[in-house]
């Protein structure tokens, strides 16, 4: 998944499913994982549930 997103890119729930061709709850499960592992992080002004990667 990192692969396919540029740096810097603002991801969702939305990007994931699309990525991962899965369904939108495992999608939502996987961006949870993401934040639990603190590998992404929010992003302010951009709407609920945005993230980019930690560099």
């Amino acid at each position: 998944m990192y692969d396919e997103i540029e740096k810097n890119q603002i991801i969702g729930t939305k990007e994931i499913k699309e990525i991962l061709d899965c369904s939108p709850s495992t999608a939502r499960a996987v961006m949870t994982k993401l934040r639990d592992m603190k590998v992404v992080k929010a992003v302010n002004g951009k709407g609920k549930g945005k993230y980019v990667f930690i560099e």
